[in-house]
């Protein structure tokens, strides 16, 4: 009689799962509707604007003039400018690695200890040991080459 009973109970507890939920579709329904009663239209930023002086910028980018006068001249956010143009021209960008390049092999030429060498990067061009090594490893493969 109990082994009835229990598959009689797992027969009810079968057919009630999972448990059904009275009004969930009226209440969904009725959330929406309120929620649409209080919809606010909210304008987009001006990243997402399409007038950007795309000409003006490039032009004034050839003059010589730096991200942020560029930003203050149009308008624009220095980010904006950035995607835009870049962080630097390419032959500036080029004449900063040129010149770190030289400052590294000067430096690694210099008789001394490795953290002698670090200390002296550092105070001549404030940027890490980090830094200091892929120049020396950029100079080494592009030998290589």
């Amino acid at each position: 009689m109990t082994e009835e009973r229990a598959s009689s109970k797992n027969a009810v507890l079968r057919q009630t799962y999972p448990p059904r939920r009275r009004g969930s579709r009226t209440g969904n329904a009725l959330f929406h509707l309120v929620a649409s009663l209080f919809s606010v239209h909210v304008r987009s930023s001006s990243s997402c604007r399409k007038d950007m002086p795309v000409v003006e910028i490039r032009q004034l980018r050839a003059e010589g003039c730096s991200v942020a006068e560029i930003a203050r001249r149009t308008g624009a956010t220095v980010s904006e400018v950035r995607r835009i143009v870049g962080k630097l021209i390419p032959a500036e960008k080029e004449k900063r690695r040129k010149e770190q390049e030289a400052t590294a092999a000067r430096i690694n030429a210099q008789s001394g200890s490795w953290s002698e060498k670090v200390r002296r990067w550092i105070a001549e061009t404030g940027q890490s040991e980090a830094t200091f090594f892929r120049v020396l490893e950029r100079r080494r493969s592009a030998a290589e080459w």
